[in-house]
Formats: C-alpha cells, structure tokens, sequence
C-alpha cells in the first residue's frame, strides 16, 4: 500500500562521520541514524541568548546559519538544505576563511540571468558565498555546467542526485475519474495550459495560486483552485487520469515534486521538456515530453493520454518502475556517500575529488 507517512527501516550506516544538517528527511531511519538535525541541537546559554536562538532559528534563515555556525566544530560536516540560509553559512566561512567542517549544499536551484544591476550584486554574492561550500548538490544534471559558470566554481564540485518522490512506498493509488490534473506553482506556465485547454474536450483540473493564475482564460471545462491544503492535492492527484507539469525555461530545476509523486502512484505525466524534467521522463516511456511555449504540442500529448487508455497504462507501469527507483532510501544513501567521499578528499585521505556528476 502506498503511504506518505513515516517509514521505519532497519538503520544501515554508511559512514563513521558525524553530520550536522538543517534538513529533516524524518522519511527515512537512514538519515536520522546517520546526521545530527540542527532543530533538536541545543544550543548552550550563552548568557541565555541560547534557548532564544534555538526556538527563533526554526523561522529564520540568518539565526539558523548562525546555530550552524555555532555548532559545526562539533561535526565532520555540515549539509545545508536551506538556500537562504546555506548562503549565509558560505560566505560567513569564506570571509572567516574558515575550511573545516566540510560544507555541503544540497537542493541548490539559482534564478534566470538578467543584466540588471540588482542581478549582478546578487551573483557577486553568491559566487563569494559559495566560494568555500566543498560539495554543491543538484537535482539535474543540466544545471553542474549552468550553475558552474555562473558561479565560477569547478564542475567537480557540484554533484547530481536525482531528488526523490515524497511517496514513502510507491504503487498504484486511486482511480480514474475522468480528469487530468495540473497543481504547482514555482517555475509554471499555465497561460501555455490555457491555451492547450482551448483547442480540447475534456475535465481539466488546476492547482496554482493566485499569482500563477492571475489573469488566464480557461474553457469551461476547467476548474481552477488557488492556495488549497496539502490533502486536497493529493485527493485531486489520486483521482485524475493523469498529470500535466507545464513549465517555463528556466535554467534550474522545477516539476520533479509533483512528476515524482504522481509517477509513485500509477498517474501518467506530460511535461514541459526543461533543464529540470529531462533526467526523470524518458518521452514515450515513462511520460510525454513537449517543447516549452508550445501550446499546440501540449494539446496534442493531453489529448493521446485522453483518448488512449493503454497508452496511459504502459506509460504508468513505466513510471512507477522509475519512482521506484527514486525512492528517500535511495537519495540519501546517495547523499551520504557524497558526503562521506567529500569528507575524505578534504581530510587528505583521498587523493582527489572523484566526478560526482554522474
């Protein structure tokens, strides 16, 4: 039976080292037997400015990278999930010229490049702050060389792993209830949707905020839900008859949440074939892949999934096969051992750092 809640394997350690980190994959016994989770670290009274720290860093990028600062002399490495607040934890470092603990970036997903003034600052910064981070972690393999160039940083020190799906235990959910589903937010492009909707027949349902879809026109078969709970997206994602993920260019990773969820439970998906969607749909075995902007192309992938029920089918088999291999066992054994290979090159007990790319 597929579940979204905890799981509780056998704990299996990879390495010796200690690991301090701001991210709580709670999914897996791995990683909670393997790090140290900055939010159950107590910080000491420091004149009784520790206990304010830790319950004010639960919400605060800056006082977060500060407990991380406060605590890493205690730990091998420190893996930082939070972008914000992993920012600041690098650059604190890199003007400190502060080398050890190893420093690890993990989700790492930059914006589009613009030639305003504002835009180069902000590179400026993060090139700075990201100066001493020791391992960078995407989640496609399309952004090492992107986010290597526009960081100045060598591509040796990036790593791909592919990001997991939240489905704890993936396999065939729900039925078919005669619509498909699109929900997301970051990175969408539902005016392309719009206009794919138009040129069809069918139930289409979408699920954005108020900013995504401000301002579209739908066709009356379409009912459109802004800011709704958690459980209702994952109802409304059982229910469909498969999955729409249309996406703008960007040069970092979007979609792979809902594409993976929906693969975890048997749902067939279309996308936009971006950076971020390239290294987790194989287009015409695992899901459908259309080129970005093009309405038309959208139309006619939504329309075969429409009409072809074993087309639907054969791409689900296909796709749950892949989430299964996408699993949160499967990511943080690999980011352990990203970690630990990392920990060993900068202790000196490894000659060099191997290509993490692949």
């Amino acid at each position: 039976m597929t579940s979204l809640t905890k799981q509780v394997p056998e704990p299996r350690a990879i390495g010796s080292s200690s690991v301090l980190t701001d991210t709580d994959i709670h999914q897996d016994a791995l990683w909670t037997q393997a790090t140290d989770f900055i939010g159950r670290v107590e910080t000491p009274s420091l004149g009784g400015l520790g206990p304010w720290l830790d319950r004010k860093s639960k919400s605060n990028a800056l006082l977060l990278a500060l407990k991380l600062l406060i605590h890493q002399s205690d730990y091998d490495a420190v893996v930082t999930g939070d972008l914000r607040a992993g920012q600041i934890v690098g650059f604190l470092r890199t003007v400190l010229g502060t080398r050890r603990p190893v420093h690890v970036q993990t989700e790492i997903t930059l914006d589009k490049e613009s030639d305003s003034l504002l835009w180069k600052l902000k590179r400026g910064f993060q090139r700075l702050a990201f100066a001493s981070t020791d391992l960078l972690v995407t989640s496609a393999r399309g952004e090492v060389d992107i986010y290597s160039d526009r960081l100045g940083i060598p591509r040796e020190r990036f790593s791909f792993i592919p990001f997991h799906t939240n489905v704890v235990n993936p396999g065939p959910v729900g039925e078919q209830r005669g619509y498909a589903f699109s929900a997301g937010r970051s990175g969408r492009d539902y005016a392309v949707l719009a206009q794919a909707a138009q040129r069809l027949d069918l139930d289409l349902v979408v699920l954005g905020d108020v900013h995504s879809l401000e301002g579209l026109t739908f066709p009356d078969r379409t009912k459109l839900l802004v800011d709704q709970p958690y459980d209702r997206y994952i109802e409304l994602l059982h229910g469909c008859d498969f999955v729409v993920v249309p996406l703008t260019d960007l040069p970092r990773s979007t979609g792979q949440v809902v594409i993976l969820e929906a693969m975890a439970i048997g749902k067939p998906v279309i996308a936009t074939e971006t950076v971020g969607t390239v290294d987790y749909i194989e287009s015409g075995e695992t899901g459908l892949l259309v080129p970005p902007g093009d309405a038309e192309a959208l139309a006619t992938a939504m329309d075969r999934f429409h009409r072809d029920s074993e087309l639907r089918a054969r791409v689900s088999e296909r796709g749950l096969e892949f989430a299964r291999r996408h699993t949160f066992r499967i990511y943080v054994e690999a980011l352990l051992q990203r970690v630990e290979r990392t920990i060993a090159y900068r202790s000196g007990r490894s000659a060099e750092m191997k290509d993490q790319t692949k």
